[in-house]
C-alpha cells in the first residue's frame, strides 16, 4: 500500500514537470505580466490566483470522477444483486414444486 504522502509527492512532481502544463502556465502568465511593474509584485498576485484556480479545477474533476465512479459501481452492484435474488426465487420455486409432489 502506498502512503498518501508518497502518492501526493509523486502526483505533484508529475504535474510540476509536465511540459504541457508548463507551456500553459507560461502562455497564461505572459498575458497578465506588465513590463513596467516589477515581476516580483506581480507574481505575488498571479501565482496564488493560478494555484487556487488549478486546485478548484482539479478538485472539481476529482469530485466528478468519484461521483461517477460510485454511480457506476452502484449500477453494477444493483445489476448483480437483482440477478442473484432472481436466481434465489427461481431455486425457491423449483424446491417448492419438488416438495409439493
Amino acid at each position: 500500500m502506498v502512503s498518501h504522502k508518497t502518492l501526493y509527492v509523486k502526483a505533484f512532481l508529475i504535474a510540476a514537470i509536465n511540459p504541457k502544463s508548463l507551456a500553459g502556465y507560461i502562455a497564461a502568465f505572459s498575458q497578465f505580466v506588465e513590463t513596467d511593474v516589477p515581476i516580483g509584485t506581480q507574481m505575488w498576485v498571479i501565482v496564488p490566483t493560478a494555484l487556487i484556480l488549478t486546485t478548484l479545477s482539479y478538485t472539481g474533476y476529482c469530485a466528478l470522477g468519484a461521483h461517477l465512479g460510485r454511480r457506476a459501481l452502484d449500477h453494477i452492484t444493483n445489476f448483480w444483486i437483482q440477478r442473484i435474488l432472481a436466481a434465489c426465487f427461481v431455486a425457491y420455486g423449483i424446491l417448492l414444486g419438488l416438495a409439493a409432489r
